[in-house]
Formats: structure tokens, sequence, C-alpha cells
């Protein structure tokens, strides 16, 4: 250990290498608290299981109002209308795009999923598009933007929609209207007379890895604000 005199005042050399050492032990320590913190929240988020025969959708209306992951085992699963999100944070993640298979029941089912707080995002696309001057997609700034009107943070991914054609008003796999900061990956849409995938009103929403077959159109993009649509 070094002393040292300097104006009276005594420095000791080797207590302040251990003080910076304690500093830098503890910033350390203070960062992996931090990430340990975001890993648990990530973990704890709740996940419900559903299974073939199970309904998704109650699933989905059974996460907490802070969202959740649902999360469809392999198998194939009927829906007889269509599934809404209209909860920010969710996440419908199958076990794959060739093991998890969601079908129409009946026909007259247009879309299978659809993303948007409103009960029919079709018509809310349709209300958009036919009232440029009141909607804020067409005419912001003069008509204020309304972020709480958004479903947030919706990521749908690893499984496979399957339509029946245009005889069974097979319109689109999934439509999101009104959607913010969200994805679709790895998402198998067939058969659908329209689209497989419909973006509307949205904005920053990213398609990956998605595939369609036999559908009209594999991606409609609408009134999308920041799309972005990658190695489909």
């Amino acid at each position: 250990m070094t002393h040292m005199k300097q104006k009276g005042i005594e420095i000791v050399e080797g207590r302040r290498l251990i003080y910076h050492k304690h500093v830098v032990l503890l910033g350390i320590f203070i960062g992996i608290l931090i990430l340990l913190s975001a890993y648990i929240s990530a973990v704890s988020a709740t996940t419900i299981i559903v299974n073939p025969g199970d309904s998704i959708q109650d699933a989905i209306n059974n996460l907490p109002p802070e969202g959740g992951v649902v999360e469809l085992v392999e198998g194939t699963f009927t829906v007889d209308s269509p599934l809404h999100i209209k909860k920010n944070n969710v996440t419908l993640r199958g076990a794959g795009m060739n093991k998890t298979i969601i079908i129409r029941g009946t026909s007259g089912i247009e879309f299978v999923i659809e993303v948007s707080q409103w009960d029919d995002a079709k018509a809310r696309l349709a209300w958009n598009y036919n009232n440029k001057d009141s909607s804020y997609w067409f005419n912001y700034p003069a008509v204020e933007f309304v972020p709480s009107n958004l479903v947030w943070n919706v990521t749908i991914m690893d499984l496979c929609i399957k339509g029946n054609g245009s005889a069974y008003g097979d319109h689109s796999g999934i439509i999101l209207e009104e959607v913010g900061d969200s994805e679709v990956l790895r998402i198998k849409t067939e058969n659908h007379w329209q689209h497989g995938i419909l973006i509307g009103n949205t904005l920053n929403v990213t398609v990956k890895e998605c595939k369609s077959e036999h559908d009209g159109q594999a991606v409609m993009v609408g009134g999308a604000a920041s799309p972005h649509y990658i190695n489909n």
C-alpha cells in the first residue's frame, strides 16, 4: 500500500484502487439484476396452451389485460367464427406452419383472424377508405391521431390457415386494421379467393418468412405506414 502526502492530505492509493474495484463490481451486479429482471418478466408472461378441440378465442379472452401468449400445439383446429385479437401485447403462436393448422368449420367466415379493436375489421377498413377527410390515416394532422384506437404489439406466428376457395366465401386468412408495432411471422395461408394476409391501415407491421399457396394474392397492403415485407 502506498502513502503520499500532498498539501497536508494523505492519499492512500491502495484503498483508492479497492474503492474503484468495488464500484465496478457494483455496476456489474446491478447490470446483472436488470437483465435477470427482464428475463423473469418475459418468462413469467401468461401462457395459455390450447389443444385441438379447445376454444382459441376463449384462450385469447382469458389473457390478462397486459396480454400474454396463446400457444397452439401441433394439430388441426376448427373455428366457426373469426378469432378476434383486441388486446395489446398478445402472441398467437403455433408449433410450425406445417404442424399447427386452422380451418373453417363453416362457410361464410371471411377472415380467420382479425386483429383490430373494432368488431368488424373489414368494415372499419372500408370506413377509413370511404371517409378520408375524417380519418387520421388519410388526413393527418388535420385529424388527430388517436393511438388508443390501435391494437399494439401483436405477434401471429408459426401456423397455417387453410381456406376452401371462393365458393365458401373464404376471403382472407388474416386481417389487421388499425394495428401498430406488430408482426406476422412464418405463417402459411392456402386457398383464399382474395388474400392470404390483408394489411389495412397499420403502423410498423412486419410480415416475414410467410408462404402463400393458391391464394388470390399472398399479401395485400392497404393504407399501411412503414410496413416491412421480408423473405416471403
